[in-house]
C-alpha cells in the first residue's frame, strides 16, 4: 500500500529542468546533500531533485493522496471524517469513478458494516483517508466497550 500523501505533479515545464515533463509525479525523497526533496520513483541522481514544489503550485500540483496510484495500491482501510465524528471501515472494494456533484472528488469505497446488512458508499471531497489495520482494530475495540 502506498501511504504517501506528498507527491506533486508538474504541471508545466520548466527551463534547465529538461528531465521533467507535464504529468510526471514526484514523491518525497531525503538525501544528506539536499534533505527534503521530491524525485521521481525511480530516479537514483540526487542532482535531478528538487526541494521547491510546494513553493510554485503553478508548475507543481499537490496530488490527493489517491490520486494516481492504482486501485491495488490504495489501503484495505479507511478513516471517514466529518466534523468531530469518524468512523474506521475495512474497505471491500475501491471505485474511481468522475465526480457526479459539485462536492465529490470521485473517491468511492465500498465496505460491509456489518454481515446483516448491505454495501455501503462514501463520496466526499476531503473527508476520506487511509486507515490502517491497527487502527481500525482500535476503533472497533472502543466501539464495543
Amino acid at each position: 500500500m502506498n501511504t504517501n500523501t506528498q507527491r506533486y505533479e508538474v504541471v508545466a515545464p520548466m527551463p534547465h529542468f529538461t528531465h521533467l515533463f507535464k504529468g510526471d509525479i514526484l514523491v518525497p525523497k531525503f538525501h544528506s546533500l539536499c534533505g527534503f526533496c521530491w524525485g521521481k520513483e525511480d530516479e537514483e541522481d540526487v542532482h535531478k531533485w528538487v526541494t521547491f514544489c510546494p513553493d510554485y503550485p503553478h508548475l507543481f500540483r499537490l496530488l490527493k493522496w489517491w490520486e494516481g496510484l492504482e486501485v491495488d495500491e490504495l489501503p484495505k482501510y479507511a478513516k471517514w471524517e466529518c466534523d468531530k465524528d469518524i468512523h474506521f471501515y475495512k474497505v471491500g472494494m475501491w471505485l474511481l469513478e468522475p465526480p457526479q456533484m459539485p462536492f465529490d472528488d470521485g473517491t468511492l469505497f465500498l465496505y460491509n458494516y456489518d454481515e446483516d446488512t448491505e454495501q455501503f458508499a462514501y463520496n466526499y471531497d476531503g473527508e476520506i483517508y487511509p486507515a490502517t489495520e491497527a487502527e481500525y482494530n482500535e476503533y472497533l475495540t472502543k466501539l464495543n466497550s
